[in-house]
């Protein structure tokens, strides 16, 4: 068995041939089956009338989850991975991919310096600062009309210590007072939380900086202890209107919040609204962002028309495209982001502003 494993991988990775299989993974694609269906019928819409399969292979939401998926890919004779769509998980699979060699292609994974010299990986989500810049722009005088703001941070998240930094940083150039608390999401402890509300007795802005589930138990919090918020920002893991993780999972559903994103299905570019158009010919329903998004990445994927011999890796990095979503990819793995959406969070769910 161990023979055959290693004589597939040498006949399917970086070096004799090219096996044009694009492999799905994540835990959020699983976790909520209907957008794991929207995330396969996006790459099956961008490799229609090519010579590539889609496969997926995703899985549970556990430490060692990711690394094992992607061995399981590597067995599978995946050419490349679309997925691993958080910090964490890129992280967990930095080393193994490495040796293996297969390339991934992260949605929504954030760049940390865990593996921001892996060429092996990489992410087509823009950079926190560009995420917050009109954001910030807008809701700073709404947020500096009162004096308490709290940062609330899951810190056991790379893609959630990237944004602390952030917020932080352009509320000291503002001279922003703020405190912050940081907690741990694997272990779902709101104590420090609890403790501040106890002595908090003015209306205060909440930067909440953890996943959704997470996110909505701290807000219900602030509802039960009474505490007046003038400002709820957050990041874009509290979801979009296809997938309204965060209002889903909140018990007060009268709470408002803001969060900036790169791609929405409110976008009205023609491209994108051609896409949208062909989504709903093909399965007869609308797609989620992620839809867009993973057509965006395979179509990339397929215009590097790679051919026996050489490294997708390579080709890839020599490979440019500009994608419906608002994403340019350029040589080297450079990309250029040409949009922003501000999403607000309410009673009457999730709209752009």
């Amino acid at each position: 068995m161990k023979l055959f494993f290693i004589l597939t991988f040498i006949l399917l990775f970086p070096g004799s041939s090219f096996a044009k299989k694009i492999c799905l993974t994540g835990t959020t694609v699983k976790l909520f089956p209907k957008y794991g269906e929207a995330f396969y019928n996006g790459a099956i819409l961008g490799a229609k009338n090519t010579d590539f399969t889609i496969e997926k292979h995703y899985y549970d939401r556990n430490p060692e989850a990711p690394i094992i998926a992607y061995k399981k890919m590597v067995e599978s004779g995946c050419s490349i991975a679309i997925g691993f769509s958080t910090g964490n998980d890129l992280a967990a699979i930095n080393d193994i991919s490495k040796k293996y060699k297969m390339p991934v292609i992260s949605i929504y994974g954030d760049n940390s310096k865990v593996i921001e010299n892996n060429r092996f990986i990489t992410t087509i989500q823009p950079p926190v600062e560009y995420l917050l810049g009109d954001l910030l722009k807008i809701m700073m005088k709404k947020l500096t009309k009162v004096k308490k703001t709290v940062v609330i941070t899951a810190v056991d998240r790379h893609s959630m210590l990237a944004y602390k930094k952030e917020y932080e940083e352009v509320f000291k150039r503002n001279t922003v007072e703020f405190e912050s608390i940081n907690i741990l999401e694997r272990k779902q402890d709101l104590s420090k939380v609890t403790s501040y509300l106890k002595k908090i007795k003015t209306k205060v802005n909440v930067i909440l900086l953890t996943r959704s589930s997470l996110g909505a138990k701290i807000i219900d919090l602030f509802s039960k202890e009474k505490v007046d918020i003038n400002l709820i920002l957050g990041t874009k893991y509290m979801g979009s209107s296809a997938l309204p993780a965060f209002y889903n999972y909140l018990n007060d559903k009268t709470v408002t919040a803001f969060f900036s994103r790169h791609n929405c299905l409110c976008d009205k570019d023609k491209a994108y609204i051609s896409f949208m158009l062909k989504y709903k010919r093909a399965f007869k329903e609308k797609p989620m962002v992620i839809s867009g998004s993973v057509f965006d990445v395979v179509r990339y994927i397929v215009k590097s028309n790679t051919k026996k011999g050489e490294a997708l890796i390579d080709k890839l990095g020599r490979t440019t495209m500009k994608g419906i979503t608002g994403i340019e990819f350029e040589t080297e793995f450079n990309k250029k982001f040409t949009k922003r959406f501000i999403i607000k969070v309410d009673k009457n769910g999730y709209n752009s502003i």
